[in-house]
């Protein structure tokens, strides 16, 4: 296994790391998503006019409009003609969003519950390490082994140990040779990113 104070630093996954966008569009979006994944905005619910809400909020027409499509590329809203802006059904949001699933557990509650992270984790991760088992060349071992020296480095910075945890998985994931199955690294990174989060909060204690 490589030194594993020599382990190169993983790259930081964007589910880790909060966009540094913190402006006012930023915040704007925010105030809007999580209002509406704490219920506060119910699906169906007609959002206020946009004259009227932006001047709510203290922010232009153009800055809500932006926050609009965004808030409508997490499929949280739609607009229809004659109809106004409306809050979607839950079924309809792209729960996987890291936006949507940092607010879905910062809103707390049964829509806050991790239960459902972890349960995707147990349908997708032993049939992938199956077939990596049997698929693993020897530079895709050795890239596991430096995932897991770099955990091993990490210690109890939790951020680090994340990181690392987060390539061991995405590895393991693109060793099956699957290349539908490797994609799904990058589509369910936020929902492993969120679980490593609660459930490494000692990572010397593992």
């Amino acid at each position: 296994m490589p030194d594993a104070l020599a382990t190169p630093e993983p790259a930081a996954p964007a589910a880790l790391m909060r966009p540094p966008r913190r402006g006012l569009h930023r915040r704007v979006v925010e105030q809007i998503g999580l209002r509406i994944v704490r219920g506060e905005l119910a699906p169906g619910a007609k959002l206020p006019a946009a004259d009227s809400w932006a001047a709510t909020l203290g922010v232009s027409r153009t800055a809500l409009r932006e926050a609009m499509m965004v808030l409508a590329g997490k499929g949280l809203i739609e607009a229809r003609a004659r109809a106004g802006t409306r809050v979607r059904p839950r079924e309809g949001w792209n729960a996987l969003d890291p936006d949507v699933l940092a607010w879905r557990l910062q809103a707390g509650g049964a829509q806050g519950d991790p239960r459902g992270l972890f349960e995707l984790r147990r349908i997708v991760e032993p049939a992938a390490a199956a077939l990596a088992a049997e698929r693993a060349s020897a530079s895709d071992l050795a890239l596991l082994d430096e995932a897991i020296a770099g955990m091993a480095a990490a210690g109890d910075d939790g951020e680090r140990f994340t990181g690392f945890d987060l390539r061991f998985h995405r590895t393991l994931l693109r060793m099956t040779g699957n290349e539908l199955v490797g994609a799904l690294g990058a589509l369910i990174d936020a929902a492993m990113a969120q679980t490593f989060r609660l459930s490494n909060h000692d990572p010397a204690g593992q």
